[in-house]
């Protein structure tokens, strides 16, 4: 019977008109659907200024890189919705992120095939604009009229099917010529015109010139007792603030993107100076001042998301006594926070989402806030802690320059202390209850050992029971151990044999076979790919320790063995010649037995920043104002510390410069792209900002030389000290920024000689522009460290591409009403499109 209905021309007619329009709004569901993607979520810290990733040509390389989250961050700020697709993070990011979430298991993603990508209206936040909303509307109604149409015919068979098929293919032509059906809702901008590209029109825009004065967009008090030290400083690493964005794929997100920064107080919500021990800011994309133009987020500046003592209520309900003067770190799902103390304490908070969790900077609360404790409403936030301590400060050792290092896949932290020995913490994140050290234990009196036991002597070395005698037990007191890597030691009935810096947890990494130095450690830097960790001392000497787990190792451990984790024998002795005197922990490190453990880099200044490690390549790279009694370079070497090479950029000089960044070519073409970083002029007396090349040789990248004219950055016989430097390469407008700021002596018109922050834009010259510039309401000391957020089209999301940093200074006023206080500061990239 069906056949025969079938066979009828009217039928017939009517099933072609609905297959049509089933397909004209199917395959525009379709395209709507893959046009709506799901949330990306990341997080940006100190870390992802000294981890990035070139263009790997390697696909050993690639492997191991793809299992470091910080790949898929770089891809996502550098380049949006291009690289997301080309890394193979699906538009619908659901499995992704379960994956992403899944500590231990590698990231399914790919690197991009280039940076260059052209900009294209899915590298901003999609949202419809009115015309193609109600486009879609008309669609669907001409599409229902369609079904209707179809129906109707079947009432009146005279209507022929010729005729129908003809309206049915008018149709389908409508809505195609019309960008329907036939047309994707988001793609690639033509950007064949020459300059950069408006993306709201897909025309060229001029680029600016001249120097323009960067407003702050907003400022929010952190303290009248904030401590957060000065770039001047030799004595301290910069801290930087952590950007967390919900998604990197959507709009951008008012309440669940937020900036974290600590205080550097002593926490306290009593007396006179009431201040946070940390802070994080929400409603981020806001003007301030109910201004016009208004921001994504509003007009009454950023609201405060949190604001924490770092203690638990049940240890204190007012005050705490570990200062924060690190850099903290998010994890993958913005849950948490993390840092590591002055008095080296390592810190998770799990951040409240009920009750009083801290309404400013100077109403703070404790953690775990219970009934009767300082707020009327208990949170549930959680504070989980660990005390570092070693061998030569037990159970407790300070930390100044060091930052927490996460290494995300394995779910550990590495974190470096004043007295040379670097710690483990496993699990971090996803730890329940007090944090663990990966430690070796601790000699024990009358204990019991068997051959293999390892333990901690009081050295700090790691010592292996080699050989027992019934009944096997320690003596009653700690014998003195021999010193000597290799040697032996008998205690009680056991037979330890020294195993140096290897084996075991924590890791001495300044002592040596012949000499026990203790030095402050800089902030570790792990790379994927050799499974190295590499820290500096204050002495200038350059360590790596290896962690390879189930992985190839790559170098020799100092003391001659294969035990990991063990400290590093660098493959060249050939760097900055060692010295003595005050460095004399250099010769010791450099001449060690059975095998040296240090790479030289400075013989004059120590490391306050971490080195910055390209995985891609395996370039290692840092500088220093005076290297070697002469010089100001840029120093290179690789992940076995087996080469040394040397950019240098003038005399040397008595300043301080910290870490430099790369511009956006050498993220695709290394050889091509430079190194931009801060040194002193030609006579010593002045600033200057630098760039080095780089050179490729049968596939091996290597530092070259300074190129270019380098750029003044302070006014005439004046120098400054530079703040590290941060680059963002900006989709939306095709530029490449830089941003710095100098503590004294700023040359542009804004900065007046005074402190100041400054913006560049890069070009085939040392700079094509010196954009920007701003020297907030006082009398300010340089600056934190600067993160970048979003490139964002801020025509549709205004506000919502900026840099966060903290002014050094306690005399500011913020913009929210404070004054003669610290703050932290927002400023758009707008001096930069």
């Amino acid at each position: 019977m069906w056949a025969a209905v079938c066979k009828q021309p009217s039928v017939y007619v009517a099933l072609r008109i609905l297959i049509l329009s089933a397909l004209i709004y199917g395959g525009h569901a379709r395209r709507a659907s893959a046009s709506a993607p799901g949330q990306i979520a990341f997080p940006w810290d100190w870390s992802h200024e000294h981890v990035v990733f070139s263009k790997p040509t390697d696909s050993k390389v690639l492997a191991r890189i793809r299992q470091d989250p910080r790949l898929m961050h770089q891809g996502m700020r550098r380049n949006a919705s291009s690289t997301q697709a080309s890394i193979g993070i699906p538009r619908s990011s659901a499995s992704f992120s379960a994956r992403l979430g899944h500590i231990g298991a590698p990231l399914t993603i790919r690197y991009a095939t280039t940076v260059h990508a052209a900009p294209s209206q899915s590298t901003q936040p999609e949202t419809l604009p009115l015309a193609r909303r109600l486009f879609r509307g008309l669609q669907i109604v001409v599409v229902i009229l369609g079904l209707l149409l179809a129906l109707a015919f079947l009432r009146r068979s005279h209507w022929t099917p010729s005729l129908m098929t003809v309206l049915a293919i008018a149709l389908f032509l409508i809505l195609t010529s019309c960008g329907g059906a036939g047309t994707p809702t988001s793609g690639p901008i033509d950007t064949s015109t020459s300059g950069p590209v408006d993306p709201s029109t897909a025309g060229p825009i001029d680029p600016p010139s001249g120097t323009q004065t960067l407003s702050g967009d907003w400022g929010a008090n952190i303290g009248a007792a904030s401590a957060i030290t000065a770039p001047s400083s030799t004595t301290a690493a910069p801290v930087y603030p952590a950007k967390y964005s919900f998604s990197a794929n959507l709009n951008p997100n008012c309440t669940s993107d937020y900036v974290v920064f600590p205080t550097g107080a002593k926490g306290t919500n009593t007396g006179g100076n009431p201040t946070a021990s940390i802070v994080a800011f929400n409603e981020l994309y806001a003007s301030q001042g109910g201004g016009i133009p208004a921001g994504y987020c509003g007009t009454t500046g950023p609201s405060v998301a949190w604001a924490y003592l770092n203690v638990t209520c049940a240890t204190s309900t007012t005050t705490s006594n570990d200062p924060i003067l690190s850099s903290p770190v998010i994890s993958l799902d913005g849950k948490k926070v993390a840092w590591v103390t002055s008095t080296g304490k390592v810190q998770i908070l799990t951040m409240g989402t009920v009750g009083s969790n801290g309404s400013n900077v100077t109403n703070p609360v404790c953690v775990e806030n219970a009934p009767g404790g300082t707020a009327t409403s208990p949170n549930n936030a959680v504070l989980n802690s660990i005390t570092l301590g070693n061998a030569t400060n037990n159970p407790t050792s300070g930390v100044t320059l060091s930052e927490v290092f996460v290494d995300y896949n394995s779910d550990s932290a590495y974190v470096g202390d004043d007295d040379g020995y670097l710690h483990k913490i496993t699990p971090f994140f996803t730890a329940t209850g007090a944090l663990q050290e990966a430690a070796t234990p601790l000699w024990q009196a009358l204990h019991g050992y068997t051959v293999g036991n390892l333990i901690v002597d009081s050295n700090g070395f790691i010592e292996k029971c080699t050989g027992t005698v019934f009944p096997g037990l320690s003596g009653p007191i700690q014998p003195i151990w021999n010193k000597t890597w290799g040697g032996t030691t008998l205690d009680g009935t056991v037979i330890w044999t020294n195993q140096g810096s290897g084996g075991g947890w924590p890791v001495y990494v300044t002592g040596s076979s012949t000499h026990t130095d203790n030095s402050e450690l800089s902030g570790p830097v792990f790379d994927f790919v050799s499974k190295n960790i590499f820290i500096g001392d204050q002495h200038g000497s350059l360590f790596y320790v290896l962690d390879p787990g189930a992985s190839t190792a790559v170098g020799s451990c100092a003391n001659g063995a294969a035990l990991h984790p063990c400290l590093g024998t660098p493959g060249t002795t050939t760097g900055i010649p060692a010295a003595g005197g005050t460095m004399k922990q250099q010769m010791d490190c450099s001449t060690a037995s059975p095998s040296h453990t240090c790479l030289v880099m400075s013989n004059q200044e120590g490391f306050t920043d971490s080195v910055i490690v390209d995985s891609s390549d395996g370039l290692v790279i840092t500088q220093f104002s005076n290297a070697d009694n002469t010089n100001a370079s840029v120093e290179q070497t690789d992940t076995s510390l087996g080469v040394f090479r040397s950019a240098t950029l003038a005399g040397q000089a008595n300043m301080s410069y910290h870490t430099g960044d790369f511009d956006n070519t050498y993220y695709s073409t290394p050889a091509s792209g430079y190194y931009y970083v801060c040194g002193p002029d030609s006579t010593g007396k002045m600033t200057d900002l630098y760039r080095v090349s780089f050179t490729n040789t049968s596939g091996t990248i290597a530092l070259g030389s300074t190129n270019g004219t380098p750029f003044q950055l302070t006014t005439t016989s004046k120098s400054g000290n530079c703040s590290p430097i941060t680059e963002i390469y900006n989709t939306a407008t095709s530029t490449d920024g830089l941003f710095l700021s100098v503590d004294n002596q700023g040359v542009t018109p804004t900065c007046n000689s005074q402190s100041c922050v400054m913006s560049f834009i890069l070009g085939s010259s040392m700079v094509s522009a010196v954009n920007a510039s701003y020297a907030g309401s006082g009398s300010l000391t340089g600056t934190s460290g600067f993160i970048v957020d979003n490139v964002a089209n801020t025509t549709t999301y205004p506000q919502a591409s900026s840099i966060y940093f903290a002014p050094i200074a306690t005399n500011l006023s913020c913009g929210d009403g404070t004054s003669n206080t610290a703050c932290l500061i927002k400023l758009t990239q707008s001096g930069l499109q």
